[in-house]
């Protein structure tokens, strides 16, 4: 039977979600604030409050096999009766927010109560939103009561609405399938190194995730000219051709990696013209926006951006007319399907994403809680969390001066005398007084090399693959 896994809250907002987008209530310090008042009222909550509970469900509607997943910021107990808690951070003024402010807060909840309900054999059970008005300080609340039969008529009607994406895209993913089975390397033989590089990467791939371990990290260094961007790319589309995961991300610091990336897969499709593959660059919105202000800025306030007002409303006519395309989703056929449903070009590739195989971009979307990868939120923190200089890549998004590649690189770059082991000339003469303090003059990612080298004392394995003509990859 064909299986779809959704967010619960990716599932709502795509079916529910209208109206404009308004960058006023929005943005990284509010993204910011908003977790951490998550995290402040839940503690306030006090004993037998439940926080940040997962919740599953499989269920089969229209032929479809839905694995649901989420987490009820609250469970508790209230007079008797259970209640899944919604909590939700804004901007707008107290005296505009209201009970019917925003369908997809109640429908999230309701998600989450046929779930638990089921779960728990509950008869009745109540959702209630709890909304933080965030410069006021102020908590309203609002509640409802429902019964278990009405919560799963609820979910039943949404998975119902979203059949037709669902099969778009299970129809989408067979294609896919069988042409990265037959895709073939591009060009006629691998250059020095290549294949030993490309294996690794595919063996990485193919282990993915078990239940023992949360993933495979694979750090490799490679001299220029190996060809590192095809020996990513080929053997971890072949991999997700057979079933070893869903999506694959290419994240970049630097725009002619990203155009490295893009060439590479533009000629994957000239050696394979049957190639079904939907990739997507995402571009900065300085770049794509189509609304700009006087000053060369983008302005996403519906009373002065058409492409912003009614975006929510548009959105789907959108996504459907460049998903039943070949898959190629570069920036002027996004633009272009902007102009012609009146919606913002950035947001439209940021919505693109969750329906896409490859998704090529700048590493600040990994980073940045205010741009929305809504499906791949968690995958990509837990990936970020891996990083051993995560603490400090955070901190480069705190302040635009930290941009700076001085600031840059005091935060990500250690002193080369820090690294556990490393000894100084003048130390090993014996002169300590003189020991030396320099701090490597590497570019944003070159924390990359310094990872390395602390990878490669403390790594239990280590292989060097070598290939005749000496040219050596270092894989830990």
């Amino acid at each position: 039977m064909a299986q779809i896994r959704l967010a619960i809250r990716q599932l709502v907002e795509f079916l529910l979600q209208s109206g404009d987008i308004d960058s006023r209530f929005a943005g990284f310090d509010r993204a910011n604030e908003g977790a951490r008042i998550h995290r402040r009222l839940q503690k306030q909550a006090g004993e037998g409050y439940r926080a940040e509970v997962p919740l599953t469900l499989t269920r089969t509607v229209g032929g479809v096999e839905y694995t649901l997943e989420g987490r009820a910021d609250g469970i508790f107990e209230e007079d008797g009766q259970t209640v899944i808690d919604e909590i939700k951070t804004t901007a707008r003024p107290s005296a505009e927010i209201t009970e019917e402010m925003n369908p997809c807060h109640w429908a999230q909840g309701m998600v989450y109560g046929a779930i638990y309900a089921g779960q728990q054999g509950l008869d009745t059970l109540s959702v209630r939103l709890t909304y933080f008005q965030i410069d006021e300080e102020k908590i309203l609340r609002f509640t409802r009561r429902f019964t278990r039969g009405e919560l799963e008529e609820f979910l039943d009607r949404l998975l119902a609405d979203y059949a037709p994406w669902a099969r778009r895209q299970l129809d989408w993913a067979a294609q896919r399938t069988g042409s990265l089975n037959a895709l073939t390397f591009p060009y006629p033989a691998y250059r020095p190194g290549q294949r030993a590089l490309a294996g690794e990467i595919y063996r990485a791939c193919r282990q993915g995730r078990t239940e023992a371990k949360s993933g495979t990290r694979l750090f490799c260094q490679a001299p220029t000219g190996t060809g590192k961007t095809m020996s990513a790319l080929f053997p971890a589309l072949k991999a997700l051709g057979e079933g070893h995961g869903d999506k694959l991300f290419y994240l970049t610091a630097r725009t002619t990696a990203r155009t490295a990336a893009e060439e590479a897969v533009a000629q994957l499709r000239r050696a394979s013209p049957g190639l079904r593959l939907r990739s997507i660059t995402l571009t900065a919105k300085e770049k794509v926006c189509l609304a700009k202000n006087e000053a060369g800025r983008p302005v996403c306030i519906p009373d002065l951006c058409p492409y912003a007002k009614g975006y929510f409303d548009r959105r789907k006519e959108a996504l459907a007319d460049l998903l039943d395309g070949p898959g190629s989703l570069d920036r002027p056929r996004i633009e272009e399907a902007a102009r012609a449903h009146t919606v913002c070009p950035f947001e439209l590739g940021l919505d693109l994403s969750d329906w896409c195989d490859l998704i090529i971009g700048d590493y600040n979307y990994l980073f940045d809680p205010t741009v929305h990868l809504r499906r791949f939120k968690q995958a990509l923190r837990e990936l970020f969390e891996k990083c051993p200089y995560h603490k400090d890549m955070e901190g480069v998004h705190k302040s635009r001066k930290n941009h700076r590649p001085d600031a840059v690189r005091q935060m990500q770059i250690p002193r080369i005398d820090q690294i556990a082991g490393y000894q100084s000339s003048a130390e090993k003469r014996g002169q300590k007084d003189k020991k030396r303090h320099i701090i490597p003059k590497l570019k944003l990612w070159s924390c990359q090399s310094v990872s390395h080298h602390r990878h490669k004392q403390n790594a239990q394995k280590s292989t060097d693959k070598r290939n005749k003509n000496g040219h050596q990859i270092s894989v830990y």
